[in-house]
């Protein structure tokens, strides 16, 4: 069995339900922000003075252009982290597996190839469920979702007053 802590134990239990509680209130929050065009992250104007570009969408949420470039940077940095954690981790099981592998019980490769296995997709599934979260803002708005390959260099967004004039079946506003 392995000697870990109660309390780290706890610790790692009790920190993906906080992290997925904060998620879900900063949604609301966001959420209630757009219904009054505010920017779903700051609070502040959808159309931020002295920016270049419009809103963009982030998780399905209209944001100001600052929020969106340090967004953008912010997922630059977010990335090379699931990468490291996720190597640190491997070579740590590795190294434990070499040298102690008792710590790890009866089969102490296990660990090491559920991790390598497992994280990978945890992460590949967030980041393909924000894509998703973007074209369905996307389409809602009234914007066809387009390939991150081809896009505008602006990432301004045509909001309509009355809700997507482009859905199929559905006139036109006037």
């Amino acid at each position: 069995m392995l000697g870990i802590d109660p309390l780290f134990l706890t610790t790692l239990v009790a920190f993906p339900a906080s992290l997925v509680s904060l998620a879900m209130l900063r949604a609301s929050r966001a959420v209630r922000r757009n219904k009054e065009d505010r920017c779903g992250r700051c609070g502040g104007p959808l159309y931020a003075p002295g920016a270049s570009a419009g809103p963009s969408l982030e998780q399905g949420h209209l944001i100001c252009e600052p929020c969106a470039a340090n967004g953008r940077r912010r997922l630059g940095r977010s990335l090379i982290a699931a990468g490291t954690i996720t190597g640190v981790t491997v070579l740590a099981l590795a190294a434990v597996a070499v040298w102690d592998p008792s710590q790890l019980g009866s089969h102490p490769w296990i660990p090491v190839a559920a991790t390598a296995l497992v994280y990978p997709p945890i992460f590949g599934a967030a980041i393909a469920w924000m894509k998703r979260a973007n074209r369905r803002a996307a389409y809602r708005l009234g914007r066809p979702p387009a390939s991150s390959l081809d896009a505008p260099s602006d990432s301004t967004l045509a909001l309509t007053a009355g809700g997507p004039a482009s859905l199929p079946g559905k006139a036109p506003d006037a």
